[in-house]
């Protein structure tokens, strides 16, 4: 490490070590503190150092004043404290303070010299533009909210504090402005700066002028703020990602932009009615014109103008009259029903139709009952469904009659029922079973699961499944086949794979290679926790589920959600503020959701990696061929993969660089210039598919079923092994050899 001295200036480096120290002096007497959170075991961390301490070099070559900027490092591994106090959870991460407070996002820009350099000094850019007479300030736009400084000179200290709190508000919709001298003495007696605040056109907020102290900091920002970002913003096509980013839903005015008057009653409704609801929601108002397609989805076009909707970032939600807003508390209804998911069933879901169940065979059913209580079961066509849909873990053994390997394998099942027997597990927790394969074929075929033997012409038996709340698992029953080897497995799924959590702080170290839910419950007892539980269980190898119990009203928009919390990919960690508004006493509706959340962010596939996917997934890969500069295609892509993908149809969903694929494209008479392409890998055939045919509604989910049923076209490509080339002598290795 360098050698820091404790004021925090570096020696021989522009970087400065920051410690427990000397970190509130440096954030306090400097104007902007970029920091490096890393540890020195992260890969990424020690990837960044020689990039960041190359930007910090640059910066500094600025020549940028004393107590302007200083750009550091925090050794997470050594600086506890300083990690606890700002939640940094991930590494590195690179966080902006400005003026001693923290920004609201950290830095996720493109991790490069220029980059970095780049975003630190547009962030010491001076925000306020002076005007010389006052007929300019009658030309300001009535589209923004300003925000003008009459000073006397522009080295006095109130110009200075008027400037800091502009910064920090830089990037948010409003204007700064300042006069010095002759000019601002028009306005106001020398000696006696002021601020005045002028608002937009549409707002329903009158002008006004700052009453307070202007050489007090926190009291000025803290009036500046309310103005700078108001209740109700308006949505563009350049600011609707960081929007996004805020992570809460939207209730948008589509509006003509000729249309004021809609906007002005929007205004005072959401000022009047809804002010309480800022916590929950975002109040947007949208040119109708610019944002036409959304409104497709809602079946209205431009002509239908003005029109209400809430945007969850899954679906959009049409507020039914626009003139029933005038109806005191009708939208705030709208927004309630939305809350509690009424809106969503809605939507999904036709009226309950009557419908008479057929009878079952309860002698049968009890017969399974004690079956399962004693040993383990014989499953038959008739009694899977009832065992699949009552027990929460399911282990079914696969066997053939007569098969040396199958009948150890029984024997040692039924020495592991006898020892589970012992734990006195309630009813509905587990149940172990057997299927003769040669009886019942069709059980057989209904759960053919995409695993090794796929890559053979036969079926290899035996074989252990491993059901979940009814869904067969696709990471199977992974342990020793002794009867010990199966209990430990047993309990170990059985165990309550939910965290409880007091405080968001207490996420550390959190895994890359899973997805991070939090849910926001009353108590342990509730139904909701039941249905989490189950959700959990059937989800555990893909995703770490937290629980928060209690009630505050700090929580009241969270209390019966779900929330993604940290999310790893790849090595980057990303943050979504995704909150479930569906029902929590409903599987189905729960299991989807988290199962898309935690849906990878398209990993790219490479040899290095090929193995290990293969391995771990065993399912069909489904791979985005495209060059690196077109990120259109992965955004569209990655679109209709979340629409499409269900958890019922397993596949590896990738991405490549489409340049080293081209041994592959040669094979299909394509070329580079052809990307993107969309390729279709099931272990034994490789078939390439059109990008724009293959994003039509509904046409990827086709391809799937019919490689799902065996369906193989005449344009493909029978592999062997591997996709990816890797340098070995042979072009051909033998399929025993990759999985041996």
């Amino acid at each position: 490490m360098d050698n820091i001295e404790s004021t925090g200036e570096s020696t021989g480096n522009s970087v400065v070590e920051i410690t427990q120290s000397n970190i509130d002096s440096i954030i306090a007497s400097n104007e902007l503190v970029f920091i490096n959170f890393y540890t020195g075991w992260c890969s990424f961390s020690r990837l960044l150092m020689p990039i960041y301490h190359d930007a910090a070099d640059e910066v500094m070559k600025a020549g940028y004043d004393t107590g302007k900027v200083v750009v550091g490092k925090v050794d997470c591994d050594k600086e506890h404290e300083i990690a606890s106090r700002f939640n940094i959870t991930k590494y590195p991460t690179l966080q902006l303070f400005r003026n001693g407070s923290p920004t609201k996002k950290e830095y996720r820009g493109q991790r490069s010299v220029e980059a970095i350099t780049e975003f630190i000094k547009y962030q010491l850019i001076d925000p306020v533009i002076q005007f010389s007479n006052l007929k300019e300030l009658q030309n300001l736009s009535e589209d923004k909210r300003h925000i003008i400084g009459y000073m006397d000179r522009k080295d006095q200290p109130e110009y200075d504090v008027f400037r800091k709190a502009a910064a920090s508000l830089k990037d948010e919709s409003c204007l700064f402005h300042v006069g010095f001298g002759e000019v601002s003495h028009q306005i106001h007696p020398s000696g006696q700066p002021i601020v005045v605040f002028r608002n937009d056109k549409t707002s329903v907020e009158p002008d006004e002028t700052y009453h307070g102290s202007l050489l007090n900091y926190d009291e000025l920002h803290a009036w500046m703020e309310p103005k700078c970002i108001p209740l109700v913003r308006e949505i563009t096509l350049e600011n609707a990602e960081k929007l996004t980013e805020e992570g809460l839903p939207f209730l948008i005015l589509f509006h003509h932009p000729s249309d004021t008057e809609s906007v002005k009653k929007y205004k005072e409704i959401v000022s009047s009615e809804l002010e309480s609801e800022k916590q929950n929601i975002n109040f947007l108002t949208g040119d109708g014109v610019k944002f036409e397609h959304p409104m497709n989805h809602l079946k209205k076009s431009v002509s239908d103008l003005p029109l209400i909707a809430i945007d969850s970032y899954r679906h959009m939600f049409l507020f039914p009259e626009y003139k029933d807003i005038e109806k005191p508390g009708k939208l705030k209804q709208f927004l309630q029903d939305f809350y509690s998911g009424k809106l969503s069933r809605d939507l999904h879901h036709k009226p309950e139709e009557i419908n008479v169940m057929p009878k079952r065979n309860t002698k049968n059913i009890q017969s399974t009952i004690e079956a399962i209580r004693n040993g383990v079961v014989e499953i038959t066509g008739s009694n899977i469904d009832y065992v699949l849909a009552n027990y929460e873990l399911v282990l079914i053994v696969y066997y053939c009659e007569g098969d040396p390997a199958s009948a150890r394998l029984l024997h040692t099942f039924d020495n592991v029922a006898r020892e589970i027997k012992e734990a006195r597990f309630s009813y509905g927790k587990l149940a172990l079973g057997k299927v003769d394969c040669v009886k019942e074929d069709a059980i057989r075929n209904r759960f053919q699961q995409y695993d090794t033997s796929y890559l053979y012409s036969y079926e290899l038996y035996p074989t252990v499944k491993l059901f979940t709340n009814g869904l067969l698992s696709k990471h199977g029953c992974r342990c020793k086949q002794t009867v010990q080897g199966f209990v430990d497995f047993i309990k170990e799924q059985l165990r309550d794979p939910i965290i409880v959590i007091k405080s968001l702080d207490e996420l550390h170290d959190l895994s890359e290679n899973k997805g991070h839910i939090v849910a926001y419950l009353i108590c342990k007892d509730q139904y909701e926790y039941k249905i989490l539980r189950n959700v959990a269980t059937s989800l555990r190898e893909e995703c770490q589920f937290y629980v928060m119990f209690g009630y505050s009203e700090q929580r009241t928009n969270l209390t019966g959600k779900l929330r993604v919390v940290f999310r790893s990919t790849g090595g980057c960690t990303v943050e979504l503020r995704d909150k479930y508004d569906g029902s929590m006493c409903n599987f189905s509706e729960v299991y989807t959701w988290v199962n898309q959340r935690i849906f990878p962010l398209l990993r790219e596939i490479t040899s290095d990696i090929e193995d290990e996917l293969r391995m771990k997934d065993n399912y069909p890969f489904i791979i985005l061929l495209h060059l690196p500069s077109d990120t259109e295609s992965v955004k569209q892509y990655k679109e209709v993969i979340r629409k499409e993908f269900t958890p019922e149809k397993r596949f590896t969903v990738l991405l490549a660089d489409g340049r080293k694929f081209e041994h592959l494209l040669v094979r299909f008479g394509k070329t580079i210039t052809d990307l993107p392409l969309i390729a279709v890998d099931n272990y034994k055939n490789i078939r390439i598919f059109d990008y724009n045919t293959m994003m039509e509604p509904g046409k990827l989910e086709r391809i799937l079923n019919d490689i799902e049923r065996g369906q193989i076209d005449q344009c493909h490509v029978t592999v062997y092994s591997r996709l990816t080339p890797m340098d070995y002598t042979n072009d051909v290795y033998s399929v025993f050899e990759l999985f041996e």
